[in-house]
């Protein structure tokens, strides 16, 4: 990436571009980046049950898990819970490879940034320290 390119300055971009959308339009783009896009509202039941069990199987035979491995070998009941799991599955429309990368990743950034506890649960308000949370 190029190293002109300032956080400051992504964060006025992002910022500009969202005050463009309609307030509708803003809901949709949050609840998609929380990982409960417009059609997870109306998904039936079993396409659910099928994208968990999809995910839970990539999950088992992916080659790249050194992470999702350390969260189970902690017994993680993060990784255990269907919602939490739900979220990755639908965040990439219920493709397996692309939400257990997803997935993978988000527990690579947890580790590196919160230890093992990053593992175990969700982060907390109290677990960033003053800079984090300004820039939040």
């Amino acid at each position: 990436p190029p190293s002109s390119i300032e956080k400051k300055d992504v964060y006025e971009l992002v910022a500009h571009e969202l005050s463009k959308l309609s307030l509708m339009e803003r809901h949709r783009v949050n609840q998609d980046v929380l990982g409960r896009n417009i059609l997870a509202a109306v998904e039936p039941v079993q396409l659910s049950s099928l994208g968990l069990a999809a995910l839970d199987k990539k999950l088992l035979t992916m080659k790249e898990k050194q992470y999702y491995t350390l969260a189970q070998s902690l017994n993680s009941p993060m990784i255990k819970d269907e919602n939490f799991r739900l979220k990755f599955a639908r965040a990439d429309c219920f493709d397996p490879a692309k939400a257990a990368l997803r997935m993978e990743n988000y527990l690579k950034f947890m580790h590196d940034n919160f230890g093992k506890d990053g593992l175990l649960r969700p982060i907390l308000l109290t677990d960033l320290d003053k800079v984090c949370f300004f820039v939040l």
